[in-house]
């Protein structure tokens, strides 16, 4: 009572018997069922660097109709995110959170501002407080910073680049990546703190959206969601400022907690060296 379906005739009895197809250069999809009320079916998705094995507990007429609702969504999409994140792309970057401790992180005024809860680091800035990147004594110049973050209502976080570790107080060197989506600041997610502003926020609060940084020379580029929020080249003869400097030239990371009602959560922090 087994039957298969597949797109090469060779690969039948690998699948049927759940072993590894032999030839994978370029990608296969395949399925093997029973007849039988209840057994459902065995897919496959593989190529040669990785490889997918769903059982799916219907069958008859409904099973392809189940097999898309199930990836038809949440399910899939984060499926193939997860993919596409540990396997393309990535080269060089450098993991900054282990999603389980803050180890290579330092918190400045209150350590009590951020915890880890189901692999993020939250961040509730009860009191204000900064966690500064320091699992990488080497400062960074250029590179390109990739992380997610999710944001509760009305709360408002940042992220500093080329910033130093100091006791308390706003982080007086480098830059602050805004995170704000409905706190009351009019200056929105995606935007460089007071130097480029973003007016509407670009992503809603209680969904993970990605944030990127890119700084090369005297280029800085901010992207949500792979979409730019901000192009910004430091004008020649740029001074620093006396209170916040605000000027491209090196340092590390800080993650902000902003006040007690602002809670957002970081999770898959990477960087990468240019």
């Amino acid at each position: 009572d087994i039957y298969t379906s597949k797109h090469r005739k060779e690969i039948v009895e690998q699948v049927d018997r759940r072993s590894k197809i032999k030839d994978t250069e370029t990608l296969f999809f395949a399925w093997a069922g029973s007849t039988e009320p209840g057994k459902g079916h065995y897919y496959r998705i593989q190529t040669k660097d990785w490889l997918f094995e769903y059982d799916c507990t219907q069958n008859g007429a409904n099973h392809v109709h189940s097999v898309w609702r199930d990836f038809d969504g949440d399910f899939g999409r984060d499926l193939l995110a997860e993919h596409h994140k540990a396997h393309h792309g990535e080269a060089g970057f450098k993991a900054m959170f282990d999603g389980k401790t803050l180890k290579g992180w330092t918190a400045n005024e209150s350590k009590d501002s951020f915890y880890v809860k189901d692999g993020a680091i939250v961040s509730n800035g009860q009191p204000r407080s900064h966690l500064f990147y320091t699992g990488d004594k080497k400062p960074f110049k250029n590179f390109e910073f990739r992380g997610e973050v999710l944001t509760h209502p009305h709360a408002n976080a940042g992220i500093y680049f080329h910033t130093k570790y100091q006791d308390s107080g706003w982080p007086k060197y480098g830059f602050e990546a805004q995170v704000c989506n409905t706190y009351h600041d009019p200056k929105k997610t995606g935007s460089i703190y007071a130097v480029v502003n973003v007016d509407i926020a670009p992503v809603l609060d209680d969904e993970w959206f990605d944030y990127s940084i890119r700084v090369e020379g005297k280029r800085a580029v901010i992207k949500i969601n792979d979409k730019v929020t901000v192009d910004y080249t430091e004008p020649a003869g740029a001074q620093p400022g006396k209170q916040f400097t605000r000027k491209l030239d090196e340092g590390t990371f800080a993650l902000q907690a902003h006040d007690a009602r602002s809670i957002v959560l970081f999770r898959n922090l990477r960087v990468k060296r240019l």
